[in-house]
Order: C-alpha cells, then structure tokens, then sequence
C-alpha cells in the first residue's frame, strides 16, 4: 500500500520540478508565476543596494541580480536573461554605453535602462540608435519607477 502511494505522487512531484526548471523567464505557466528578473550594472555598490530596494519595495515578487560593471553586467546578463537591464553610464572596464550596445545586440529583446548622473552627456540620437532609454538620477527616482513598471508591467 505504501509502496502505490509513493509510486502515485512521484508523477505529481515530476511534474513540479519540470515545470518550475522551465520557467526560468517569468511568465505565468500552468498556473505556476515565476518571478520577472532585473539586473542592477553600477560600479557603486551603496547605489545598487538602493535601487535594489527601491524596485523590490515596489515589485515584491522581483528578483534582482547585481554586476559592479559594463562587463560584469553582460556576463550576467548572458547567465541570467534578465527582463530588464539597469546600467550605469561611468562603469569600469566598460561603461554602460559599450555594454548596452553588446547586451542589446545579445538580446534585442530586453529591454534596457541607462539611469546616469551624466544623461545630459548622451544625445537622444544615440540612445535610440542603441535602442535604450536613458533617465537621469538627478530626476529622482520617480520617472525610474515609472518606467520600470511600464515595463514589467504583466503581458
């Protein structure tokens, strides 16, 4: 008797490790939600705790990955496959210009945000023809949560 009971719930408990191993983007798949996943890139690490909390005290289902830099950032991002990529502009190793250029030619389809102190630095030109969106950190954080709910907003 034993024995059948155990054999009976062994497909169930199949059925659950393979659904959740394949939601690894976040969407709603069988009535399982998976999580939507953002990568924070800024060589401060004082400024990713706060944007860090700044989403997830917004997004509570949020998970949020960090990188200290440009490279950092698309290694992770490459891993991960994020829904949204936070990049700072002054990073070392490779600024978030030069990584936004390789993560959206990598994934077109993720979006990306550069929130810089310096987004007077970047024309609108450039940042179309990279294909993000650019907000300063001046601004405050509002037009960044604005634009993040925008985005991770459910399909």
């Amino acid at each position: 008797m034993a024995v059948s009971g155990t054999v009976s719930t062994i497909p169930r408990a199949t059925e659950v490790i393979q659904t959740l191993l394949y939601c690894v983007r976040p969407r709603i798949f069988n009535n399982y939600f998976v999580a939507k996943t953002v990568l924070i890139a800024d060589d401060s690490a004082k400024m990713r705790l706060s944007v860090r909390l700044l989403l997830q005290g917004r997004h509570t289902e949020l998970v949020v990955r960090e990188a200290v830099d440009g490279l950092d950032a698309i290694e992770k991002a490459k891993k991960s496959r994020p829904d949204l990529i936070l990049l700072d502009l002054a990073m070392p190793r490779l600024n978030g210009v030069e990584a936004a250029t390789v993560l959206k030619h990598a994934m077109p389809e993720t979006p990306v945000i550069l929130f810089t102190m310096y987004a007077d630095m970047l024309s609108e030109t450039l940042c179309k023809a990279i294909g993000v969106v650019c907000i300063s950190k001046t601004d405050g954080t509002s037009k960044l949560l604005e634009r993040v709910d925008a985005l991770l907003s459910p399909a």
